[in-house]
């Protein structure tokens, strides 16, 4: 049963999902206006897998949906799924391709972050652990046992399992590394935290008519309240300042307080614009091969510096986290 999180999006109904990706893409067509009609077929093929064209095969045997769409510039991008061991529904395989394009259209359209020149990845999925880890151990990926899914930028590939105790994580892990996808192939040179904050994010990513937001992150707030109770807790400018490789050894000895103060970070600066211009700046500040610390750009860029964020982010630990928050 899907969490309570992501129950809002409906993909109960496969006429829901295919409103869904159609308010989001009709691939190269241009509307006419917001009130404009287009024709979809939906059709099986051979292998009983769903397919969704603008256009009449002759070949097979197709339904006619008509829909009223918003008129949207995006163009969609096709998302290769490899369902290994046949485990996915017709209705979590369009849920794939709208959560994949929903972070792509964020990047372009919220960040201005131009990832065009990005292929677009490749989904491999498998039903059991063992051998989730034995294709990525065949490829020189070692330390995986304690991850949900990686991606693989030598291949520009996400792999991963199927979490059967909670489905809903299987798809919150492909949207993460699909965010690492946009940021590793473009900055070669983000911090660690950097990256790791916006894929924290943009796993709890939702589109709704045009509307992003982002749902409640409970293990990340969790997290740095039991950091907070034990005395562990970290000031922003000595987080900022870590440096990639000691952030990662943290990560790999348990230590989960950098994930979730990387995500919790990020999510406070994207609930403003201020918040959202020191990311842009950032991306594009590491685009283009800087590999200034973070706390340096935010001292430098940030209005009040480091010594305002702090503050803001004292006040930001203590709100109320369990409602969504619009982008």
């Amino acid at each position: 049963m899907l969490n309570s999180k992501i129950k809002n999006y409906r993909w109960g109904s496969i006429n829901n999902c295919i409103h869904f990706i159609l308010s989001l893409i009709v691939s190269s067509m241009v509307l006419a206006s917001v009130s404009a009609y287009s024709e979809i077929y939906r059709w099986k093929d051979e292998n009983g897998k769903t397919h969704f064209s603008d256009k009449v095969v002759e070949s097979v045997e197709q339904k006619n949906i008509k829909l009223k769409i918003n008129k949207s510039k995006w163009k969609r991008y096709i998302v290769e799924v490899d369902d290994v061991d046949s485990i996915l529904t017709d209705t979590e395989r369009l849920r794939i391709e709208i959560d994949v394009n929903a972070v792509y259209q964020f990047y372009d359209e919220k960040l201005y972050f131009d990832f065009y020149k990005t292929v677009p990845v490749k989904i491999r999925l498998y039903e059991k652990q063992e051998n989730y880890q034995s294709y990525l151990s065949g490829r020189g990926y070692k330390n995986n046992k304690g991850t949900r899914g990686v991606y693989l930028p030598k291949s520009n590939e996400i792999v991963l399992y199927l979490n059967k105790k909670d489905r809903w994580r299987t798809f919150w892990t492909i949207k993460h590394e699909a965010s690492h996808a946009i940021v590793d192939s473009l900055t070669a040179h983000t911090p660690a935290w950097f990256n790791e904050g916006l894929a924290e994010n943009m796993e709890s990513l939702g589109l709704r008519e045009d509307i992003f937001f982002l749902y409640p992150h409970t293990e990340n707030k969790r997290s740095i309240n039991r950091a907070k109770k034990s005395g562990n807790r970290l000031r922003v400018d000595d987080f900022l300042s870590l440096n990639s490789r000691d952030y990662y050894a943290s990560m790999k000895n348990g230590d989960s307080r950098y994930q979730a103060y990387s995500g919790e970070l990020v999510r406070m600066l994207l609930t403003d614009e201020r918040g959202k211009n020191i990311i842009r700046r950032m991306l594009h500040i590491y685009k283009s091969g800087s590999r200034s610390y973070s706390s340096n750009i935010i001292e430098e860029h940030y209005f009040g510096g480091l010594t305002a964020l702090q503050i803001h982010w004292d006040a930001w630990v203590i709100r109320d986290s369990s409602k969504k928050i619009l982008l």
